[in-house]
Parts: structure tokens; C-alpha cells; sequence
């Protein structure tokens, strides 16, 4: 194989990896928003949650991060 067929290839397995980074980090949001309900059901534990909403809020900013830096190497031709 040529030297720019195996980088190609390389690049399309590291955009690859971080689209599935970003499901991955998707589904285990929104299965927290479920485990939230069900674990929860009369707002017992109001600290506890508060701190389950915090760290969902953070992996979704991470998500949105983990988008836009594809989108930005997606315009590069990365």
C-alpha cells in the first residue's frame, strides 16, 4: 500500500472513532435521563439528583464539543 492510501485510511478510522465517541457518550445520556426517572420517582434525594443533572450537563456539553471539532476537521478535509 502506498504511504497516502494508509493515511487515508487512518484518518477515516479516527473520524470514525470520534463519531462513535459521541454516540457512545449519547446513549449514556440519555440512559442517565431514564435512570433519573426511575430511580427518583417522588424527587427524593434532591442533592443526589442535583448532582446527576450536573454531570449530565457536562456530557452534553461534551457531546456538542465532540461535534463541532468534527464539523471543524470535516472543513479541513482531515
Amino acid at each position: 500500500m502506498t504511504q497516502k492510501n494508509t493515511k487515508k485510511k487512518n484518518d477515516n478510522k479516527k473520524n470514525n472513532s470520534s463519531y462513535n465517541k459521541a454516540v457512545l457518550m449519547s446513549i449514556v445520556l440519555l440512559f442517565m435521563g431514564i435512570f433519573d426517572k426511575i430511580l427518583y420517582p417522588n424527587n427524593d434525594w434532591p442533592l443526589l439528583r442535583m448532582a446527576n443533572y450536573i454531570v449530565m450537563l457536562a456530557l452534553f456539553i461534551a457531546i456538542v464539543m465532540q461535534f463541532i471539532k468534527m464539523m471543524k476537521d470535516g472543513k479541513k478535509g482531515k
